[in-house]
């Protein structure tokens, strides 16, 4: 499957790259990289953050106030790849209907039969060990050969981040 991801967060692409494999992955991190993508290819599936920094472009005299706020532009990112013939879109985002406006307000898109889906909250994050990207259940703690625990503190030794398949999983269901 062709899969475009976008996320302005290094973490969140880094896993991404792990969790998709298997698929024609295209990764970006900047709303321009992704406006580009989808301008030059035709994908199955777009994954896109909500929460992102404006394009560079935009930066005119009166623009500067923004530059690098991050906006609800994950949901023009997610109409462009809609109006481009995308069947399969989905907004991931930590951000909740109960912490921003563009949550909630994009949530209604997302009740029309478009193939559009918004995955919010932590409901498409998980704990992933920083060093091998790979998901952590906090229900169980690992031992090393030398019998100390692999993460004893928990959380401090993790790192929250996006479920990609997760994500993935629930927009195509």
């Amino acid at each position: 499957m062709k899969i475009l991801v976008f996320d302005d967060t290094k973490l969140h692409r880094d896993v991404a790259k792990v969790q998709l494999t298997g698929h024609d992955l295209t990764i970006v991190g900047t709303y321009d990289e992704a406006e580009a993508a989808l301008t030059s290819s035709e994908f199955d599936v777009v994954l896109t953050d909500l929460m992102v920094p404006p394009s560079e472009k935009w930066y005119q005299s009166h623009g500067r106030e923004y530059d690098a706020t991050p906006m609800p532009l994950g949901s023009i990112i997610a109409l462009l790849a809609l109006s481009k013939g995308t069947k399969k879109v989905g907004v991931v985002t930590e951000t909740s209907h109960h912490s921003h406006p563009a949550s909630m307000a994009i949530e209604h898109l997302a009740t029309a039969n478009t193939g559009f889906k918004v995955l919010a909250d932590t409901n498409p994050c998980e704990w992933f060990d920083p060093a091998t990207l790979e998901i952590v259940s906090l229900d169980f703690v690992y031992e090393t050969p030398a019998g100390k625990e692999k993460y004893p503190n928990k959380t401090k030794d993790l790192c929250l981040a996006k479920d990609w398949s997760k994500a993935l999983d629930s927009l195509l269901s």
